[in-house]
């Protein structure tokens, strides 16, 4: 009988060990799960941006972010030099230090709505003797946690020219966020080409191991070039996502440019989403089926997959 018990014991143990080993193995598998599925609620504001019209650029900033809000958005993002227009010698004379009063005033825009942002801005350099293309990521608290200044900055387009970022780890980053981990780049820094003194932004980029890319975008042609050249845009977009293996938030602006030899070309709008090879059924990187409004404002909200670290 003593054996019996013995037996018996040993028994319930075994399976009381087994029941804890499914368990703990359905738990990580459900884990593994959620971490390969996580998904983020987005918000892409394909707005108006009128050139110097920083008043009221963020006004409809506001309006933009406001309605991301109320539609359960948990990051709203704007275009390229959202408050003054991306061509545009007067920012020289307007532009202010980050921080300063410009990127005070989204802070409070993410603060006042309880949402991460990120904003295109002319960031004053801190000795005053030159103007970034920069943008910014805000918490929803307003506080700033990453900060890029673009780095191909097509220094032909105006006198004196943008001042380019640096191309290293510095600039080129992401941080861990309460959505993931975060990215940015601005427009053509994702577009790999020999004209550049530094061509492999994106293998940086990837090297930072962002789940979430956010690119402000400034795509400007002829009228006559629109809607077709909005394939090439997302081209652009797609080839991104491919080359950093991250969700890719491609977000363009409405608007003309009103100085330099690019006068009179129009923002085309057509914002794009990308979402890398591997979380595609196709296994390559594909643009959603959604995408910004043709030359027309537009606020896509999306709930979008975004890749586990290190894939």
């Amino acid at each position: 009988q003593r054996r019996v018990r013995e037996n018996s014991l040993s028994t319930m143990r075994w399976s009381s060990l087994a029941l804890v080993l499914v368990v703990t193995c359905q738990a990580n598998a459900h884990a593994t799960h959620e971490a390969l599925n996580s998904t983020v609620r987005v918000a892409l504001a394909q707005i108006l941006v009128l050139s110097s019209d920083r008043e009221g650029n963020l006004v409809r900033m506001e309006h933009a972010t406001r309605a991301a809000k109320v539609q359960g958005a948990q990051i709203v993002v704007f275009p390229e030099m959202s408050l003054y227009g991306w061509i545009n010698p007067d920012v020289f004379n307007t532009s202010v230090p980050i921080p300063g009063r410009d990127s005070i005033a989204v802070a409070a825009m993410a603060e006042k709505h309880q949402i991460m942002v990120v904003c295109g801005f002319a960031e004053r350099a801190e000795d005053g003797q030159g103007v970034y293309d920069s943008a910014v990521l805000f918490d929803s608290d307003g506080a700033i946690l990453l900060k890029h200044r673009k780095i191909h900055i097509l220094s032909s387009l105006m006198s004196p020219a943008y001042t380019p970022g640096k191309a290293d780890a510095s600039n080129i980053h992401a941080v861990d966020t309460k959505i993931g981990r975060v990215g940015v780049l601005i427009c053509a820094d994702t577009m790999p080409s020999p004209q550049w003194a530094h061509p492999n932004v994106l293998d940086a980029m990837r090297t930072a191991a962002p789940q979430l890319l956010v690119v402000p975008y400034g795509i400007v042609q002829p009228t006559r070039n629109w809607p077709e050249f909005a394939d090439n845009f997302r081209g652009v977009v797609v080839t991104t996502a491919a080359n950093t293996s991250a969700t890719v938030l491609g977000i363009d602006s409405v608007g003309q440019v009103m100085d330099g030899p690019w006068k009179g070309q129009v923002d085309g709008g057509w914002s794009y989403i990308a979402l890398p090879g591997s979380l595609t059924s196709s296994g390559v990187a594909e643009a959603l089926d959604r995408v910004g409004a043709d030359r027309d404002t537009d606020l896509i909200v999306l709930t979008v997959p975004i890749p586990a670290h290190g894939i």
